[in-house]
C-alpha cells in the first residue's frame, strides 16, 4: 500500500487523502451471456421465458453484435479487466453422444467458438485482461429442459441430464470446462466456474422464480427432479465446481481459478434475540460452500453443529475466493422456518419472490446500511481462509448520481478492508449496459451504460399484459450514464478514490 501511495503521489499528483488500491488492482465491469447477449434460444433460461415463467430477455442488449462497441465502452471507462460469460447453450447446443467423454470439435459449434474468440480479442487488444465465467446460471436445454419435466415421475421426459439435481451435469460441466481451457487459455487467465451457485438453488428449488422452478421452503423436501434435497443438489455444485477445476488446471496450472459466492451481511434484527439466528444463517449461506471447496469440509448440519463430511476431491479447489456482495439483510428468529436454519433470512432475493409472507414473518422494507457489510465480510473471509479476494460482482440500482455515490461509498469500504489486511485484488461493476435481470426481467438499472431504445420501454407492461423486451426493431445505442461513468472512471484511471470524490459525496475514510 505505501509503494502505490508514493506511486500515486510522484506520477499520477494524487493527494495523500485519496484513498489509494493496491499496484495492479483490476478495475473491471461484470456481464452474463444470456443477460447482455440476447436469442440465447438453447437454454434452459428461454425454456423458462417460454413457459411464462420469467420475462423475455430477447435479443438482450444485443451485446451478440455489439460486443466490440461494450470492449470499447468498457475501455472508455478506463478499466483494465473485463468479466463475461462463455454461454455453453452456444458452444454445445447438442448433447453430445458421450457428455462425459472430452469434447471435440464434432461435439461444438464451430461458428460459436469463433464468435468467442473474437470477442475475446476485442477486449484483450484494448489492453483488458478477460475474467471468463465457464457458467452463470443458464444450462442448454440438453442439460436441463423444464418444458420436459414430468412432476410424477421427477424425471425429465426428453433425456436432458436433470440439471443440477444430477452428479451427470457435473461430469459434463467438467468436460465443458476442459474443453475452454484448451481452446482459449492462450487468452484467458482468470476463470469463473459457477456464479452464485446458492442463488440458483435457493431461487430455483426453494422461491422457485429460477430453472426448474420449484417452491418449496424446506430444504428437506424431495419433489424435485430425481427427489434431491437440497443439501444434496448442493453436493451436486460443489463436484461441479470441484470437477471443472481440476479439469481445467490439468490443463494449464497457472490459471487462476474460483467461483462467484453471492455474499451477504446478515445482521440481526434485535440483538441479543436474533443473534443465534444470525449466525446460523452466515455459516449456511456465506461459509458451507467455501468451506467445503477450500477445506474439503462439508457441515452436515448446515448451521455449524456438525458433524462434518470429509471431502478431500473438493479441497483446495480454489485460487481466489469471488465475492459477488449487494446487501446487507436482517435475520429474525424464527423456529421451524426453513430447518435446520430456524431463522428468516431478509433478502431482497427472498422478499422479491414472496413479499407478503416474509413481511408477515418480520422482514423490515429496508435492510442495513451496505457499505459497512462489504468491509465485515471481506475481512470475514479473509480471517477464516488467508486467500485473495476478487470482486466479483458489485452494483446498485439507482439514478446514475445516486450510483456513482454508491460507488464511492462501496470502494471506500474495500479499501478500509484492505486497510485492515483483506488480499482484495479487484472490483468488478455489476454492470456495463441496462440489462436483463432473470426473473427481474427489465425493470431494474444497474448499468454503466443506458440504452437508448430502452427509454420509456424498459420494465413496462403491453396492452395484453406481457412485458416489453427488445428486438430486432430496437434501437441499442449506447449511451454514457453520467455521472456514475466519470466518477468510475476516475477512480480506474487513478487507481485511488480522490479526496475531492470523498467530499463531494460526503464520504468519510481515513487514507
Amino acid at each position: 500500500m505505501r509503494r502505490a501511495l508514493l506511486w500515486c503521489l510522484l506520477v499520477t499528483g494524487c493527494s495523500s487523502q485519496d484513498l489509494v488500491f493496491p499496484k495492479g488492482f483490476l478495475w473491471a465491469v461484470a456481464t452474463s451471456a444470456h443477460e447482455s447477449e440476447g436469442r440465447n434460444t438453447n437454454s434452459d433460461w428461454a425454456a423458462f421465458e417460454e413457459m411464462g415463467n420469467a420475462p423475455p430477455a430477447g435479443w438482450a442488449q444485443n451485446s451478440l453484435d455489439l460486443y466490440d462497441t461494450d470492449a470499447a465502452d468498457a475501455k472508455a471507462v478506463n478499466l483494465n479487466a473485463f468479466q463475461l460469460g462463455i454461454e455453453w447453450a452456444r458452444v454445445v447446443p447438442r448433447k453430445p453422444a458421450d457428455p462425459f467423454a472430452p469434447l471435440t470439435m464434432a461435439d461444438v459449434d464451430a461458428d460459436a467458438v469463433a464468435h468467442y474468440h473474437r470477442v475475446l480479442e476485442s477486449i484483450r487488444s484494448r489492453g483488458m485482461t478477460p475474467i471468463v465465467a465457464v457458467t452463470h446460471f443458464s444450462f442448454p436445454r440438453w442439460v436441463q429442459n423444464p418444458k420436459a419435466y414430468d412432476e410424477k415421475t421427477f424425471a425429465y421426459t426428453d433425456g436432458s441430464l436433470g440439471g443440477w439435481a444430477s452428479e451427470d451435469t457435473a461430469k459434463a460441466m467438467a468436460r465443458y470446462g476442459e474443453f475452454l481451457a484448451k481452446e482459449y487459455g492462450a487468452e484467458v487467465h482468470w476463470w469463473i466456474t459457477l456464479d452464485e451457485p446458492l442463488v440458483a438453488l435457493l431461487a430455483g428449488y426453494a422461491a422457485g422464480n429460477f430453472p426448474p422452478g420449484f417452491v418449496n421452503l424446506s430444504l428437506d423436501a424431495r419433489n424435485t427432479p430425481g427427489q434431491q434435497t437440497a443439501f444434496e443438489i448442493m453436493k451436486h455444485m460443489i463436484s461441479a465446481h470441484a470437477q471443472t477445476y481440476k479439469a481445467m488446471k490439468a490443463v494449464r496450472s497457472d490459471f487462476q481459478i474460483g467461483f462467484a459466492h453471492n455474499t451477504v451481511n446478515w445482521v440481526p434484527l434485535h440483538e441479543p434475540r436474533d443473534t443465534a439466528a444470525a449466525a446460523r444463517v452466515n455459516q449456511a449461506y456465506n461459509l458451507l460452500f467455501l468451506d467445503a471447496v477450500v477445506k474439503g469440509d462439508f457441515d452436515t448440519s448446515s448451521v455449524g453443529l456438525g458433524p462434518n463430511e470429509s471431502h478431500p476431491e473438493w479441497a483446495g479447489t480454489a485460487d481466489y475466493l469471488g465475492v459477488n456482495y449487494y446487501d446487507s439483510a436482517w435475520v429474525v428468529d424464527s423456529k421451524g422456518f426453513l430447518p435446520p436454519l430456524d431463522a428468516v433470512p431478509c433478502s431482497p432475493a427472498f422478499k422479491d419472490a414472496l413479499p407478503e409472507l416474509f413481511a408477515s414473518l418480520g422482514c423490515p422494507k429496508d435492510g442495513p446500511p451496505e457499505p459497512p457489510g462489504m468491509t465485515k465480510v471481506l475481512l470475514m473471509y479473509q480471517a477464516r481462509y488467508g486467500m485473495q479476494q476478487l470482486i466479483t460482482e458489485s452494483g446498485f440500482i439507482d439514478t446514475p448520481d445516486g450510483k456513482a455515490k454508491k460507488v464511492v461509498e462501496i470502494l471506500a469500504a474495500v479499501h478500509d478492508a484492505i486497510k485492515q489486511g483483506a488480499q482484495v485484488v479487484g472490483y468488478n461493476y455489476w454492470t456495463l449496459n441496462y440489462d436483463y435481470e432473470w426473473n427481474g426481467g427489465w425493470e431494474q438499472d444497474m448499468g454503466l451504460y443506458g440504452i437508448k431504445g430502452f427509454e420509456g420501454k424498459a420494465g413496462t407492461l403491453l396492452p395484453d399484459g406481457g412485458a416489453w423486451f427488445p428486438d430486432e426493431t430496437t434501437d441499442f445505442t449506447r449511451v454514457p450514464l453520467k455521472p456514475i461513468t466519470d466518477v468510475y472512471g476516475q477512480i480506474a484511471k487513478e487507481n485511488a478514490i480522490a479526496k475531492s470524490l470523498l467530499t463531494k459525496y460526503g464520504v468519510t475514510a481515513t487514507p
